[in-house]
């Protein structure tokens, strides 16, 4: 009890940081039974611009989107940023600041992306799919773009003295056994399935 038999306030609790991700300040955390829902607004770096001829941009309030971000405790994350929005008056357009961490493509986290890359060899895209929250034709999409994009940086570049065609079987076996060689550190790091689209891209036995 306080002076006079008052109860003291109550000081309020504070939500412990659930996402550790700086730029974006937690506000409230709904807990499901399957998911967790985590309300921020964000500190954006710079306000849009736009390209008209007579740009005036202005604050026009807020929409909440939602981006999914990696899973915790066994449950979906998904993180409903209050988004401000912005409008021209020159041109009446209305254009939103990219928000931190937010992948440029999908809707979810860099760091949601980079979880799809590590592990869409070692499960199902369906598996992974209903572990996060979205559908697998998104963990397709985002997989496929990131083993292209390392099988590009793997693909031999044939220079055109050489001549070889699909004929030339010696300096075909030469191209490949150095392509073994290249690809060999690549490979033993991937689990089967990895080592198989290797194979097949670069027509490895």
């Amino acid at each position: 009890m306080g002076q006079g038999g008052r109860m003291p306030a109550a000081t309020p609790e504070k939500i412990p940081d659930m996402l550790n991700l700086l730029n974006l300040n937690q506000t409230a955390v709904v807990e499901g039974p399957e998911q967790y829902r985590v309300h921020v607004t964000a500190n954006y770096m710079s306000n849009p611009e736009c390209v008209c001829p007579l740009p005036k941009v202005v604050k026009n309030g807020t929409k909440e989107v939602l981006f999914m971000d990696t899973p915790m405790h066994g449950k979906k994350v998904g993180i409903l940023v209050a988004r401000q929005r912005f409008l021209c008056q020159g041109c009446r357009s209305t254009l939103y600041p990219d928000v931190p961490y937010m992948h440029e493509k999908h809707q979810m986290t860099n760091r949601l992306v980079a979880y799809i890359q590590r592990y869409g060899t070692e499960r199902t895209f369906s598996a992974i799919a209903n572990e996060i929250g979205i559908t697998s034709q998104t963990v397709s999409d985002i997989w496929n773009a990131y083993a292209r994009e390392q099988l590009a940086k793997l693909a031999p570049v044939t220079p055109e003295w050489l001549g070889i065609g699909a004929d030339d079987a010696p300096a075909n076996d030469i191209l490949e056994k150095a392509i073994e060689r290249d690809v060999g550190s690549f490979e033993d790091d991937q689990p089967a399935e990895g080592r198989e689209i290797l194979r097949v891209h670069f027509r490895l036995p």
